[in-house]
């Protein structure tokens, strides 16, 4: 989601039947009863996935039972729609797959076992700044390189990738005379992007002076401020990368972002609205109406399917989060098919009615 893509205004609501439009005729409210009451047969019969109490165990478990869901970190599945997602994946040319992990018993039977989605091989890991290529899961890793790589990516004495940028770049920043320093301001501002976000950086008067005026007075007054900003919360962004239990694929702070990386899709491509996008494919929502404060929009990459309940693999672009690239900011959801109440659609629109009241506070 782009929290920082909000509408400026607020939404328009429906109005009431407006004064002078003559009332309906009774032949017509009858219609309309009846058209209300099989509109109501029709959403009985569309099943619904379990939550809570009723999930077995679970944070929710699909309808017909073959996915479940425990928080945002840990997906389950049936050993079938592995094989299917797997097939379905490979054809639609995702640089991913889905590895089965830990078992467990499943609700009513049954066995399902972990959703641990990876790279299909070491040539499909991004190459970039963000990604650190050593710690991203591969198909084939044995259990003891998966748990290694794990280990080493948690471990506290390891500085990692972000944080060596930045003290390459401050170092570079001191010892440049003025007319370099202020060819250095596109590397500067590039980082601060990186590590901050847009929307904290555009925040920050040191960051919008030195975009206004690439002095190199600005610039430095910049990265004063940057490193102590990023020294005070490097220990609380190695707590959330030290999240999840596993060793999950790195992720963008951005949902668009994070699906095109999932499926290897042109980020282009992405806005097309599918009520039933298949594995391999992505859900998508544009909120024409948003709250003000609200989402413009929300990517989402369909990972697996159990019948009309689809799992997904994405990330949301949360403004709390320290990480803006990380394994802690990928999370499974699940929703229903799009007739229902649960749907990609319904459920969306009610988190942007959220998100917007918590931006209030």
């Amino acid at each position: 989601m782009h929290a920082h893509d909000r509408q400026s205004a607020p939404p328009q609501r429906s109005a009431n039947r407006a004064a002078g439009t003559p009332a309906a005729p009774p032949h017509s409210a009858l219609a309309a009863l009846q058209r209300t009451a099989g509109n109501a047969a029709v959403t009985r019969a569309v099943q619904r996935y379990s939550a809570g109490p009723e999930a077995g165990g679970f944070t929710k478990l699909s309808a017909q039972g073959a996915i479940a869901l425990k928080g945002k970190y840990e997906a389950y599945a049936s050993d079938a729609l592995f094989k299917d997602a797997r097939l379905s994946l490979h054809q639609a040319h995702a640089p991913i797959t889905l590895e089965r992990g830990e078992s467990v018993e499943a609700p009513g039977g049954g066995t399902l076992f972990r959703v641990l989605p990876v790279y299909i091989s070491r040539g499909r890991v991004p190459h970039n700044e963000q990604v650190e290529t050593a710690y991203e899961p591969v198909d084939g890793d044995s259990p003891r390189t998966r748990a290694d790589k794990r280990t080493e990516y948690a471990d506290l004495t390891r500085l990692p990738a972000l944080a060596l940028r930045v003290a390459a770049l401050a170092a570079k920043v001191r010892k440049a005379g003025a007319a370099e320093a202020v060819d250095l301001y596109g590397e500067v501002s590039r980082l601060a992007l990186d590590a901050m976000g847009a929307p904290a950086a555009m925040a920050d008067p040191h960051f919008m002076a030195m975009s206004k005026e690439r002095t190199p007075a600005n610039i430095l007054a910049f990265m004063h401020g940057f490193n102590q900003w990023f020294s005070e919360r490097l220990p609380e962004m190695r707590r959330q990368e030290g999240s999840p239990d596993e060793l999950l694929i790195s992720l963008p702070n951005d949902c668009k972002a994070a699906a095109a990386q999932l499926l290897g899709a042109d980020p282009t491509a992405l806005s097309r609205v599918r009520p039933e996008p298949q594995v391999g494919q992505n859900h998508y929502i544009k909120f024409d109406t948003a709250l003000d404060d609200g989402w413009n929009n929300h990517f989402a990459a369909v990972i697996m399917r159990d019948g009309g309940d689809t799992l997904t693999y994405e990330t949301a672009a949360d403004s709390q989060s320290v990480v803006q690239h990380g394994k802690s900011l990928g999370y499974f959801a699940m929703y229903g098919p799009a007739e229902s109440a649960q749907s990609f659609a319904a459920t969306l629109t009610e988190q942007n009615t959220a998100y917007a009241r918590e931006q209030h506070g």
